[in-house]
């Protein structure tokens, strides 16, 4: 009860914040791009290369608001952009299957059950909240937020391929278009790509609204990295070479690193005053 109460005192605050809604706005315009990548490139490349959002509002804080980086940022964001560069050129093509078969289907599915049983058990401990501190429930909602997330992002390739495969989809015109866009509302990875986004999304705030910034970004991000590389070779086949392993570790290593950094230097900043 206490947490839906939160929620919807959440929803309502945000929904008149005007900051908040063109950030929505420029995330919905990021999310088109996003979902037209995963379309196209392996998801072990997106999604890694996605968390480097990160970098780039670093970035953009040393460029244009003149922000003091250390050592360890600057570490981070070279660590990173090499990483990136890596992936960059393993995603000219992509390498996975193009239409799901039975095995992969109950792959899936076992993926599915994964994340749920991962889920409630992240969610229990909620249910003690007078016995836990702050602390804790920033831990537990920011990874339960990236893991529905990453499954998200998953179900989105399993729904882009079934959508691929449907006879619309060949001959794609203004009057087919309907007919299509039915047949897509009735497959199930439809429902559970939306209805994982929407999960993924709403703790995502509530992470943010009761934790520190510099704790629930990095562990959103590394959370919405299990699904897609588990599912990427073992579900859509996804060929894993070991340059494509290297910058993954460099990526998610720079950004996490960076945002370790803020961290501890915000931690710093706030003892210090």
């Amino acid at each position: 009860g206490g947490a839906l109460r939160d929620l919807f005192g959440l929803a309502r605050r945000l929904l008149t914040n005007r900051p908040w809604m063109a950030g929505m706005l420029l995330n919905l315009v990021g999310g088109v791009f996003y979902f037209v990548a995963l379309s196209a490139l392996d998801i072990t490349v997106v999604k890694p290369i996605i968390t480097l959002y990160v970098i780039v509002a670093a970035l953009l804080g040393i460029l244009f608001l003149k922000e003091k980086v250390t050592r360890g940022e600057l570490g981070g964001i070279a660590v990173a952009v090499v990483g990136a560069l890596l992936l960059a050129l393993q995603g000219e093509a992509h390498t996975g299957l193009e239409e799901l078969g039975a095995s992969q289907a109950r792959l899936l599915a076992l993926l599915l059950v994964g994340d749920i049983v991962l889920s409630m058990a992240l969610l229990a401990p909620l249910a003690f909240r007078g016995r836990r501190g702050a602390h804790s429930r920033e831990l537990l909602v920011s990874l339960f937020s990236g893991i529905n997330w990453g499954m998200g992002a998953v179900y989105f390739k399993v729904l882009f391929l079934e959508a691929s495969s449907l006879p619309e989809a060949a001959e794609l015109s203004l009057s087919s278009a309907p007919a299509l866009a039915g047949q897509v509302l009735a497959l199930p990875s439809f429902w559970l790509f939306a209805a994982l986004n929407l999960v993924g999304f709403g703790a995502y705030q509530l992470a943010f609204a009761s934790g520190r910034v510099a704790v629930v970004a990095p562990l959103v991000m590394i959370a919405t990295l299990v699904g897609p590389l588990a599912a990427g070779p073992i579900v859509f086949e996804e060929h894993v070479a070991l340059l494509k392993v290297i910058g993954i570790a460099l990526a998610c290593g720079g950004t996490l690193l960076l945002a370790l950094s803020k961290g501890r230097k915000a931690e710093g900043a706030r003892d210090g005053g």
